[in-house]
């Protein structure tokens, strides 16, 4: 879901639904889901609801990615060049 909205068009729950082989209904409950963790946002048109990334939601991920990583990689390096 995220990456056919990372292609750059906002899309309907049935829209991807659609796309992705699933009910309406499982698309509305996946994108109020990340709706809810900031990382899509929905505007309204009309009846219709549009989702489209939030990219400012990605900056924790993204924080807690490179916090992750870089004590593992900092450690598999300890442990490669056996400093200690």
């Amino acid at each position: 879901m995220l990456r056919l909205l990372k292609a750059g068009a906002s899309m309907t729950s049935t829209d991807l639904g659609r796309r992705l082989d699933i009910t309406q209904q499982a698309a509305s409950l996946h994108l109020k889901t990340l709706e809810d963790a900031g990382l899509v946002e929905a505007r309204r048109i009309g009846v219709r609801l549009l989702y489209s990334i939030k990219p400012e939601g990605f900056a924790p991920v993204e924080a807690f990615l490179r916090e992750f990583w870089g004590e593992h990689l900092a450690a598999l390096k300890h442990e490669i060049e056996g400093d200690g």
